[in-house]
């Protein structure tokens, strides 16, 4: 990927079951100049601040939109970063199994208003097992 693949002030956001790429497209945006907000980290820091005791994916599914805010905070420090930068940021990618409803959230809360690229990706269940087991990040249980 070259530099300036998107005008400045295009937020992107790319969603999609777990292991399906989103990251490292991410990871090409990031080279291209984006800063790269990865809403899983956000999650997961919370329960480690609230329910560390819980199991992570009941507790998660409970929570609903509760992340939101804190996912909208993390992209507003992203774009006073972005400004303080001198034109080194394009704009910001954020990832994560996110719903339509919390990208909305997002793109309401979070001033500018920008232009804004939605990317979901799918891919087929085996090779999302497939990547899911062979990461060694990955908690397999009964495998």
């Amino acid at each position: 990927m070259g530099k300036n693949v998107l005008h400045s002030n295009s937020m992107i956001f790319i969603a999609g079951p777990h292991d399906a790429g989103k990251t490292t497209i991410a990871s090409h945006l990031r080279e291209s100049g984006f800063l790269h907000i990865e809403t899983s980290s956000i999650v997961k820091n919370k329960h480690k601040e609230l329910a560390p005791h819980r199991d992570f994916r009941e507790w998660a599914n409970e929570q609903k939109h509760y992340f939101d805010k804190y996912i909208a905070q993390a992209v507003v420090r992203a774009e006073q970063e972005i400004k303080r930068s001198s034109r080194r940021y394009q704009d910001i990618v954020v990832t994560g199994n996110r719903q339509v409803g919390g990208i909305d959230y997002l793109i309401k809360k979070v001033p500018p208003l920008r232009s804004n690229l939605i990317i979901y990706i799918e891919a087929d269940e085996v090779t999302l097992f497939d990547r899911h087991i062979s990461r060694p990040d990955r908690d397999t249980p009964g495998l």
